[in-house]
């Protein structure tokens, strides 16, 4: 599961519990706009946490 959060918020279609490739995939997305955001002078505090279950584990 992968959620990310900014500034404490959760942002909005980012919490999922998918295969771990595709949680890699989505956070791919994601990373881009929250490095732009930040290079752009923007404050934004990003926490990303990162589980991946022993099903998926074996799976990869």
């Amino acid at each position: 599961m992968i959620e990310i959060e900014k500034a404490g918020e959760k942002m909005a279609n980012t919490v999922t519990t998918i295969k771990a490739r595709e949680n890699l995939l989505r956070l791919m997305q994601v990373l881009p706009r929250c490095l732009q955001s930040l290079m752009s002078g923007g404050e934004m505090e990003v926490m990303i946490r990162i589980h991946v279950c022993q099903s998926c584990q074996q799976l990869t």
